[in-house]
């Protein structure tokens, strides 16, 4: 197992069209995910309430291992979502 920092993930909240990235605290992670498939949803009532991207597409970037070995990802089928629940 390898130990990676926090990953935070930054996008476009108005366009889930746009490219997600992902970086770490300590730099050993980098994606970007570009999407093929976005999702998003929009629900009010009142004290219920949700706001949801979710993202199919293909992560890019690169990976730096405990060994110090960068590992290149290219292409990889897979998703995201970001979502706000209030109830």
């Amino acid at each position: 197992a390898h130990k990676i920092d926090e990953v935070t993930f930054h996008h476009e909240d108005r366009d889930p069209t746009k490219p997600w990235k992902f970086t770490s605290n300590d730099g050993r992670f980098n994606m970007t995910l570009m999407p093929i498939v976005p999702h998003r949803e929009k629900l009010n009532f009142g004290l219920i309430y949700l706001n949801s991207s979710l993202l199919h597409g293909y992560y890019s970037g690169e990976i730096i291992l405990d060994s110090g070995e960068k590992v290149i990802i290219k292409d990889l089928l897979g998703h995201a979502e970001d979502i706000y629940w209030r109830w």
